[in-house]
């Protein structure tokens, strides 16, 4: 592949990154104006989100497993 192909390539990645990730900024303001609670991973917690914008741990994402339904409750190792 030539340098000229690659970086052709390489422009239309980042467009469709950048596309995406509008798509997914309108997507999040749009429940949050609808004021659902939104639940997703962060600094490796999972979290919930409330509309008040109130941000609740809820597991380390290590412990937390798709068929634990809503979330499993968080108990700290014992020393």
């Amino acid at each position: 592949m030539s340098k000229k192909m690659r970086v052709a390539g390489s422009a239309m990645m980042q467009a469709e990154r950048a596309v995406l990730r509008r798509a997914a900024e309108k997507a999040l303001a749009a429940r949050r104006a609808r004021g659902e609670t939104l639940t997703y991973e962060l600094e490796g917690w999972v979290v919930q989100e409330h509309p008040d914008g109130c941000i609740e741990r809820l597991a380390p994402i290590d412990w937390f497993r798709d068929e634990d339904s809503p979330y499993p409750q968080f108990m700290p190792p014992a020393h």
